[in-house]
Formats: C-alpha cells, structure tokens, sequence
C-alpha cells in the first residue's frame, strides 16, 4: 500500500488559535433593586503565536492486480529456484530431469520461469498495470504454447502439460485483474497547525 502526502497551505494565518491566551471577563452590575448580577462579557483573545493552518491529504493506493500477480511471481521464483537448484549447472542444462512440486522440470526450464516471475515481480512492485499485463500476456503465450507441444525445444523443458495448463489459468487470472479490477484510491484529509515562529 503505497501512501503520498499531500500539504497545502490555506489562504490564510490564522492569529485564533488554541495558543492564544483567553481572558475571560466577567463584570458585575448593580440592578434596579439593588442586587449585583452577574453579566457574562465577551472572551477578550490576547494574540500569542502566529500559526499557519496545514491541509493535509493522504493517499493509499490499492491495487488488485499487483497483488495477485505478485503471490504468482513469488510461486514462479520459488519453482525456478528449485528447479535450477535440484538440476544444477554440473553439465547440460537440460539435463537431468527433476521433480518439482510434482512436476517435471531441467534447469532451463527452471531459468525460464524464474526469470518471467522476476520480471512479473518487478512490474508488481512497480504498481505497473501496462507491464503486468504485458508479463502476463507473455507468460499466458508461452504456457499455452507448452501446453500444446510440451515437447517444445527438443524436450529441454522437459515441461509437463499439467504444469503448461495451470501456468496458463494462472497467467489468465492475471490478465483478467490487470484489465477488470480498478485500482481503490483511499484519500483521507486533516487539518493541522504548524508553528511559523
């Protein structure tokens, strides 16, 4: 949730303010039988500091979408890592296969989707509806296209159509928050007095 300041300055000072010092002033009369009664005056305001009158706002953003496609980065980083950490970098990269979260997967694979989840990070992080749903379109694209030739560069992804499909669904949720969901604006606004002297 990201929150902005905002201050303004009202037109004018003020010289009333709770600061001043009030000298209540109550006078006694006599009436027409002779009796004193009291008669309640005016406060007399004896001027103290000058202080200025500050409007501020506050601003929280919330937004979806950066949300959502931030928990999918994470899950994309931590399946890349493990992937490229189980496989390792000892020889051919797309070699050997390893199991991941009941998925098969190499180290480039394992390169491929930590580096779009880092990319999707970023974009989520940066609050960035364009680059999250231009992440997520590209995500989507290769997923799909796993999906359908899960063979895909020769069997180097050693890719699972299981694994294709629900990157695929994820991406799409996605792409449907970034493009659906409005980002909330919170605004809040108070008053404070700031000392000029």
């Amino acid at each position: 949730m990201r929150v902005e300041r905002n201050i303004s300055t009202v037109d004018e000072p003020t010289e009333v303010i709770p600061t001043d010092i009030v000298v209540p002033t109550d006078a006694r009369a006599l009436t027409g039988d002779g009796h004193l009664t009291a008669i309640p005056a005016e406060p007399v305001v004896v001027p103290g500091r000058h202080d200025q009158v500050v409007r501020v706002a506050s601003d929280a953003l919330i937004m979806p979408a950066a949300a959502i496609a931030g928990v999918l980065s994470v899950l994309m980083l931590v399946f890349g890592g493990v992937a490229m950490a189980r496989a390792g970098f000892d020889g051919p990269i797309d070699e050997p296969v390893v199991s991941v979260g009941g998925f098969t997967a190499t180290a480039v694979l394992g390169m491929l989707v930590a580096g779009a989840g880092f990319a999707l990070l970023c974009a989520a992080l940066a609050r960035s509806r364009s680059a999250i749903l231009l992440f997520s379109i590209i995500i989507g694209v290769g997923a799909v296209i796993a999906a359908i030739e899960p063979d895909v560069g020769n069997g180097a992804l050693a890719t699972e159509r299981g694994f294709a499909v629900l990157t695929a669904i994820a991406a799409g949720v996605v792409i449907l928050a970034a493009t659906l969901v409005p980002t909330i604006r919170r605004t809040s606004t108070h008053v404070e007095h700031v000392d000029r002297s």
